[in-house]
């Protein structure tokens, strides 16, 4: 019995759109945060015109305020009430849009915040505990859809393809989209999959032989 039937049926069989609506969930956050954290230390550094040793203290900083946030807000989500929504989607709603204008802003290319370190940390901050409140419940929500082993194998397997599609995305192509654009590229490493491409050979290739 399919699951958009039956919500009370705790071991429904989902249906390949219903598996491949959530793996779109970690999609979206691997496209968001594999950004954040594939890039943001670089930008701070090069484009933003921080040091090095100031970068690497607000990443500590955030990732150690992380170890107490997520489990406080594990349970405070656990302990809140359901409503017609649902026990987590209220917070998906909640906190999608503000999560992506947060990370958008950690890359806002104005000359008032260029260089300013407490702009990055608070930023960035800001940024981190919002993604708790979509992850979390993010993540909480596959128990909720179905109890079924089977399926749950399922959903997993399309969850984390759809993962791997956005770290594809992020760390591959979009440094390869970059240079490809820079007029005066030098680039070489167009990503942490060990791809290494010069902007002239791939030029050259793509124009094919004379």
């Amino acid at each position: 019995m399919n699951m958009a039937t039956d919500k009370s049926n705790k071991f429904a069989k989902l249906s390949t759109f219903e598996r491949i609506a959530y793996g779109s969930g970690d999609l979206a956050q691997n496209l968001v945060f594999g950004t954040v954290g594939g890039f943001l230390l670089t930008y701070l550094t090069t484009v933003n015109g921080i040091s090095a040793a100031a970068g690497a203290t607000i990443f500590l900083i955030v990732k150690w305020s992380n170890v107490f946030w997520d489990p406080w807000v594990g349970a405070f989500i656990d302990k809140s009430k359901p409503t017609k929504q649902g026990k987590y989607r209220p917070y998906l709603l909640k906190f999608g849009i503000p999560l992506v204008i947060l990370a958008s802003l950690l890359f806002l290319p104005l000359e008032s915040v260029r260089g300013s370190v407490i702009y990055a940390f608070l930023s960035y901050f800001a940024t981190a505990m919002i993604y708790s409140f979509v992850n979390i419940p993010y993540g909480s929500l596959s128990a909720s859809l179905t109890r079924d082993t089977e399926e749950i194998a399922k959903l997993t397997t399309t969850r984390m393809t759809m993962a791997n599609i956005a770290n594809l995305l992020v760390y591959t192509l979009f440094p390869l989209f970059v240079q490809l654009l820079a007029p005066h590229a030098e680039l070489k490493n167009t990503g942490f999959f060990g791809i290494e491409l010069q902007l002239g050979d791939y030029m050259s290739a793509a124009a094919g032989p004379a």
